[in-house]
């Protein structure tokens, strides 16, 4: 150790921190006892108890250990406390220090998306098709010499609340939970002595079928221990003990409890988990390590249907937090990590962003060989190359359009001109592969769809999409094949088109650092805010010097009052849904408009077809009223303050087609932002008007 540590032989630079280091994994976890300050029980000669400082300074004293701070800053770490660096031996959820012991976490460890500020360190993760579930077992336990009963517990009822949240919601096809304490223990500091809640989260995973599909790795004990499930009479799952790294209690005595043999006590130990996806099987290999030698393993085999999504657990919560700016920034980012390359000053562009769709702008960036603007021509070239980058607009603080750069051209003058494509444009270059669902939420299916344009292992990398899709509650079938050829993007579309959906690519910041820029394709039955009485209203008597048009279009497929959707095939094997007829307005003397119009390839069921025909009908029957208002983007409504796509808007115009005034309410179904003018254009559709086909005219 260094010598600057409250307490030096209480924390650790183990030889063993390079050995796993060496291994180059894909992220380390560390379950619990980093350091032994036991902080709060007066002992080590620590004062001050479980004060802030003394946590912050734990926390330092740890991470400044040459061994650690190299696997730490090389590879992925995740860290949930045990007792010894959460409190005192066995401590619990009852120590005077708790609320400080969360606020420094937070502050000084990094950590997926938390669910409050004073609530356990609980967190949930999926790579490829196997999720991940990091328990907080000291935050919010009952001591442990309390009664074992029902009321024992833990976890806490709003972790297990978020647990079974996970468990129901996740699209994973295999689990794997990690703890620190001890599932298989016999000690009053282990599972042992909270049998009934055990018993009963043993239950919440049986009920949503993941007993067979799961393993579990703990700390805690300072021992090697593997049962392939046979001796594990809570849930017959595979478990893994997984420790002692470096400290370890010669006098403790071997246990036999698991099935592969006693277990090992001693340091210089750790345990992999180690996946291979096989499209129909997913093998996980639960291993046991001495040093670079192996001690045992066992791989666990789940038997999956093929590829699947990878959506997140529930709604994903945004980190990006809007503030009023008098300027929109330029960023030149990596565009399958999101990191920051440079910031790009005085970019000009016209840019839009529709839902359901990609749009298409042409980046002007001076280059100016010194002077304020001069970025260096190394830095410039990361920043702005094509395929690699991404040029992402903040606007408010909010990370709010990125376009993929697809082409750069650059000579003697002093303009590069980037043409890009936003990121829904990525979605065209991939495409789908083998599904067959059955009785699927429409969500789950969009996941699925949007997984294929994800990494292909063994070849490469996505654009690194997070794809946030909860369940919708509706369920269709649909069947997609390879030789279709079909694009990521059409299928989207397609999906949209079913009116039970709508999608996005949005934005956001990984963190409050704001050097990372995250890529969520959001899918929900509606995206935005619906409101009678809105928050944004635009005003042509206003700071924001609003202007508007209305078109209303009645033009081929925006009007039809006889509509028939038909499905793909040829002749009579070629179904096709009713005509869906206005009789109200042939009757007053319209003439016949006919639609055909083909919802999706996927779709065959007659009765499907003619659901869609009703609903089209009553989206065309009156053509599409379209506004589009253009107001200076600085004053208020102001984006992602005041209003967002997908949100319902306000207007109150005065113009010559309306001298008399004219107000109403409509959605923005896109945006449109020209940052040389300094004029935002939220573009606005009749609630009865279709979406899908706005953008088409974009």
């Amino acid at each position: 150790v260094l010598g600057d540590e409250l307490v030096p032989d209480r924390v650790s630079n183990a030889e063993v921190f390079d050995t796993i280091r060496a291994r180059n994994p894909l992220m380390f976890v560390h379950l619990g006892d980093r350091g032994y300050y036991d902080l709060g029980s007066g002992l080590h000669g620590i004062s001050g108890g479980g004060s802030v400082a003394n946590y912050q300074k734990a926390y330092v004293d740890n991470s400044r250990q040459p061994r650690q701070l190299a696997l730490q800053t090389q590879v992925p770490t995740q860290y949930v406390y045990d007792d010894h660096d959460w409190g005192p031996n066995d401590s619990d959820g009852t120590i005077p220090g708790r609320g400080n012991h969360l606020q420094v976490y937070r502050q000084m460890v990094p950590h997926y998306p938390l669910a409050g500020a004073d609530t356990p360190v609980d967190q949930y993760w999926q790579i490829g098709r196997v999720g991940f579930i990091l328990s907080d077992l000291r935050a919010d336990a009952d001591p442990n010499n309390a009664p074992d009963g029902p009321g024992k517990s833990m976890m806490g009822a709003a972790q297990k609340a978020r647990l079974e949240m996970f468990l129901r919601t996740t699209p994973a096809a295999a689990l794997v939970w990690l703890m620190p304490r001890q599932w298989m223990g016999v000690s009053s500091d282990s599972w042992a002595a909270f049998s009934r809640e055990r018993d009963e989260l043993v239950a919440l995973f049986e009920q949503h079928g993941w007993l067979d599909r799961m393993v579990l790795v703990y700390g805690d004990r300072h021992a090697l221990g593997l049962d392939t499930g046979g001796n594990n009479t809570w849930g017959g799952f595979p478990v893994l003990q997984a420790a002692a790294m470096d400290t370890s209690f010669p006098s403790s005595p071997v246990m036999t409890r698991f099935d592969t043999g006693p277990d090992r006590p001693g340091r210089n130990q750790y345990g992999t988990i180690t996946v291979a996806d096989k499209g129909d099987s997913i093998d996980i290999t639960l291993a046991g390590w001495i040093g670079s030698a192996l001690w045992r393993s066992h791989t666990h085999t789940v038997e999956v249907a093929g590829p699947a999504p990878s959506p997140s657990p529930g709604p994903r919560p945004r980190v990006a937090v809007a503030q009023v700016r008098t300027r929109v920034t330029w960023l030149g980012c990596d565009v399958v990590s999101g990191r920051k390359i440079a910031e790009l000053p005085d970019v000009t562009a016209s840019v839009e962003r529709v839902l359901n769709s990609y749009s298409s702008a042409d980046l002007v960036l001076p280059q100016p060989t010194g002077g304020p603007g001069h970025i260096p021509p190394a830095l410039l070239d990361r920043a702005t190359q094509p395929i690699r980058s991404m040029i992402v607009l903040v606007v408010n603080d909010v990370p709010s359009w990125a376009g993929w750069v697809r082409n750069r051209v650059r000579g003697t003058d002093a303009q590069m001109h980037l043409p890009c494509v936003t990121l829904e444009g990525y979605l065209r270059e991939r495409r789908v592969r083998d599904h067959i669902f059955v009785q699927r939420d429409v969500a789950s299916i969009a996941a699925a769809l949007a997984g294929d344009a994800g990494d292909i292992t063994g070849v490469g990398s996505g654009i690194g999409l997070i794809v946030d899709a909860p369940a919708t509650g509706v369920l269709r079938d649909r069947t997609y094949l390879v030789s279709d050829r079909m694009t990521v993007y059409d299928a989207l579309r397609e999906l949209a088109d079913s009116g039970l959906i709508e999608w996005t690519i949005d934005l956001d910041w990984e963190d409050s650092r704001q050097q990372v820029v995250t890529k969520i394709l959001r899918v929900r039955p509606r995206i935005g805010q619906a409101s009678d009485q809105p928050k944004a209203r635009f005003a042509t008597r206003s700071a924001s010097e609003t202007t508007y048009r209305l078109s209303e279009d009645h033009t081929s497929g925006r009007y039809g009052n006889y509509l028939v959707a038909y499905a793909p095939g040829e002749g009579e094997d070629q179904p096709a849904s009713a005509p869906a007829i206005d009789q109200a307005a042939l009757d007053a003397g319209m003439p016949i408009v006919e639609l055909h119009w083909q919802p999706s390839t996927a779709i065959v069921e007659t009765e499907t077809l003619d659901e869609h025909a009703q609903r089209r009908l009553a989206e065309v029957r009156r053509g599409a009223m379209v506004w589009e208002l253009s107001a200076r983007w600085d004053q208020y409504p102001r984006l992602n303050v005041d209003w967002a796509i997908g949100d319902d808007i306000g207007w109150d115009l005065v113009g010559h087609g309306h001298p008399d005034g004219v107000q109403g309410v409509g959605r923005a179904i896109g945006w449109a932002l020209d940052t040389q003018r300094g004029l935002v254009r939220p573009i606005l559709l009749d609630p009865q008007s279709d979406p899908e086909a706005e953008a088409e005219e974009l």
